[in-house]
């Protein structure tokens, strides 16, 4: 599916680079992603927050064990 369409950007390449860490800011500036007309800005940030609430609730607990 399309996010931005004047910049021809796909879910998957914004769901790609979230998933290496990057934020709206940064895909925005590598991508140009609502940076035309706009309209997609509300969907990608969402997209992105989605994207980084997944990765933190997927990473594995650390557990330490007591020594008391």
């Amino acid at each position: 599916m399309y996010v931005c369409i004047c910049n021809r950007l796909k879910e998957d390449l914004i769901r790609s680079l979230a998933e290496q860490g990057l934020g709206f800011e940064e895909i925005q500036a590598i991508t140009g992603c609502s940076s035309t007309c706009g309209s997609c800005r509300t969907f990608a940030e969402e997209l992105v927050l989605s994207v980084q609430i997944r990765a933190h609730q997927v990473m594995p607990l650390r557990v330490v064990a007591s020594t008391a």
